[in-house]
């Protein structure tokens, strides 16, 4: 008992995680083929990532033009509010070219402003160029654990070549 695990509870662990990302992309796969255009796939992953994130905000943020736009949300009355924190998030973290995940809003007077209490933001790419980013808000404090972070990867790799 106690602190150390076991090599066959590591092994299950890690196969569950694997498991659990294989089905993610099949579902993911499936929501691409029941879609009968872009836009309306793009409407629906958002509603499918947030489901997946246990979220009740994600938006999905396109290079358009060689600018950033919000081209989908779940819930559009923040997006439209929030839309130059959202995307300097977004800036932000593709400039860093890493993930930006903030569990502790206390310091960031313009998520505290918009009441999120967390954030994650996934730039999305493909083939080395940068072509847009998946935001998630929460408005409740729960962090974002190493598991939403897989599931949010997992996301960001399926969701390029879908498009």
């Amino acid at each position: 008992m106690g602190f150390f695990r076991s090599r066959s509870d590591v092994l299950a662990t890690k196969l569950k995680a694997r498991t659990r990302q294989l089905e993610t992309m099949t579902r993911m796969s499936k929501l691409r083929d029941q879609c009968t255009n872009t836009q309306d796939f793009i409407n629906k992953a958002a509603e499918f990532m947030a489901n997946e994130l246990v979220s009740r905000f994600v938006a999905i943020v396109l290079k358009q033009d060689e600018k950033s736009t919000i081209v989908a949300s779940t819930i559009p009355e923040v997006a439209e509010a929030n839309n130059q924190l959202i995307l300097d998030l977004v800036q932000g973290s593709i400039n860093a070219r890493k993930d930006l995940v903030i569990n502790n809003t206390r310091g960031h007077l313009r998520l505290r402003a918009a009441r999120v209490a967390c954030v994650a933001v996934k730039p999305l790419w493909f083939k080395d160029q940068y072509i847009g980013a998946i935001i998630v808000f929460r408005f409740k404090r729960l962090v974002f654990a190493q598991r939403s972070i897989h599931t949010l990867t997992t996301l960001a790799e399926q969701f390029p070549p879908a498009l």
